[in-house]
């Protein structure tokens, strides 16, 4: 119930409470959080084929390795 200036594109806007700030900023973390978690299992890819897809360049077992390291 500790009453602050809110701000609003950092100007003075309507009064606020501190606990209030600090609830908000708890579920914010909490969402990140959750991105977070989402995009290391969607990001968790790796290719190393060339642009097409030829391995033209590279072995696939050696882009296997990697992917799995």
């Amino acid at each position: 119930m500790t009453p602050m200036i809110g701000r609003s594109h950092g100007i003075h806007a309507e009064p606020t409470t501190f606990g209030l700030k600090l609830a908000l900023m708890y579920d914010e973390f909490g969402r990140g959080l959750k991105r977070l978690r989402t995009a290391r299992e969607t990001a968790a890819v790796g290719k190393l084929s060339g642009a097409v897809g030829t391995s033209a360049h590279l072995s696939p077992q050696i882009e296997a390795y990697v992917a799995k390291n």
